[in-house]
């Protein structure tokens, strides 16, 4: 163990880091990185990539998280492979039937499946925001693999309908130096919580994202969802003219831009689920004139997110009712005109200064949503590369967010280890 390592071992049961003077503190956390790195850091790599050059990686990152290690350029960055924190020889997995003793299905309807509301008084709603986005930024293995199914067992008296298959993670391919290993995943996002969910993992997405323009021939991702709880009216008049101002924003897209357009949706296709999106999408495709009809396509199918985002990244423009709809088209780099039925996606652009991109499912109609539909394929050029700067600062507000539930939080941990 190095000094610094020793200085960081012999101090963390006195106080936090940051707690001692600028100098020490800066000097212990370099002893915890040091000895992370020894003992709970364990490479995977067999034979690691070599990163595109870059002008200045020391001052600027890099869109595919290369160069945060200017000692190991590639480590971190997208197309590698995800580390471990146990040394290979004790990572191999359980197959067979050790891998399903017990059920998944039983643990989750035991441990994991909502009853009633358990409140947390000591834990900050901005805690759960930051988890949720550290660890979808962080860990994505792509789209699973369709040709490794799980057959999971399913406890007697389970309601589930048919069998129970589920896709295996993708294995990262193995080369010459991974006999005697345990599998190894590649991750497709960068490894850093830098926000490349939102604004992409390589250059050429985010360069896309800020220069595409609207072409002759646009396709365009539609998410639509039911929706009960309408306060000015009652749900089925609510909702009939959600589907009518849908239809009517389609027909536009057809018939003004030529556009080909998918209804696709983060909610769907699952027999299980409360909600089914394409159920919604294929009535308001009934309401079309034959000659928009042709040209429209609702998809039925259940998706991995990574297949949503890959979808929704061929699209020109995505009009989204679902707030994850949203969020995976400005992942993708894709523009989207909302549909909020709650504050949050109104909340989303408007913190993108794009607030007028927003129609309220309250109020929608059919020549509403048709004019905010022309407001914002008018404004596309000119506010593209503003909309995906302003992901870039959502991205460092994150951040923020999360040094601060660090420090409030800081405290506590302190003292659970003392």
């Amino acid at each position: 163990m190095s000094l610094l390592g020793t200085l960081a071992r012999a101090t963390e049961s006195r106080r936090v880091w940051f707690k001692f003077p600028f100098v020490p503190a800066i000097m212990i956390i370099l002893g915890h990185r040091e000895n992370l790195r020894q003992g709970n850091l364990i490479d995977l790599e067999t034979k690691p990539p070599t990163p595109k050059p870059v002008d200045d990686p020391v001052n600027f990152r890099t869109a595919d998280g290369s160069y945060n290690d200017l000692g190991a350029p590639w480590m971190g960055m997208a197309g590698t492979r995800f580390g471990r924190n146990v040394k290979p020889e004790a990572a191999f997995g359980e197959t067979g039937e050790a891998l399903l003793t017990p059920s998944p299905r039983l643990v989750s309807n035991r441990l994991l499946a909502r009853g009633d509301f358990t409140p947390v008084p000591h834990l900050n709603v901005l805690a759960a925001a930051w988890i949720q986005f550290m660890v979808h930024d962080w860990l994505s293995h792509g789209s699973n693999d369709k040709d490794r199914l799980h057959d999971i067992p399913l406890p007697e008296g389970d309601d589930w309908d048919g069998p129970m298959q589920v896709p295996a993670t993708t294995l990262s391919p193995a080369g010459d130096g991974d006999a005697g290993r345990p599998p190894a995943y590649t991750n497709a996002e960068t490894h850093w919580w830098d926000a490349s969910q939102i604004y992409g993992s390589s250059a050429e997405r985010l360069a896309a994202a800020k220069d595409r323009v609207w072409p002759e021939t646009p396709t365009v991702a539609i998410s639509v969802r039911d929706w009960p709880h309408f306060v000015t009216t009652d749900a089925e008049e609510g909702m009939a003219r959600y589907r009518a101002s849908v239809a009517e924003a389609a027909t536009r897209l057809v018939r003004e831009h030529g556009a080909r357009v998918r209804f696709l949706s983060t909610c769907q296709g699952r027999p299980k689920y409360r909600y089914d999106d394409s159920a919604v999408a294929l009535d308001i495709v009934a309401l079309l004139p034959d000659d928009v009809r042709a040209k429209v396509e609702v998809d039925r199918a259940a998706h991995h997110p990574a297949e949503v985002l890959d979808a929704y990244a061929e699209a020109d423009l995505v009009i989204a009712t679902r707030m994850h709809a949203a969020i995976l088209a400005l992942a993708a780099g894709t523009p989207v005109l909302g549909i909020a039925y709650e504050f949050k996606t109104a909340e989303l652009l408007g913190g993108l200064g794009l607030p007028h991109w927003v129609e309220d499912i309250e109020t929608i109609t059919p020549e509403t949503l048709g004019a905010r539909l022309g407001t914002v394929v008018a404004e596309l050029p000119a506010a593209r590369a503003a909309l995906f700067d302003g992901v870039e600062r959502m991205r460092a507000d994150a951040m923020e967010a999360g040094v601060l539930v660090a420090e409030a939080l800081a405290d506590r941990i302190a003292a659970a280890g003392a």
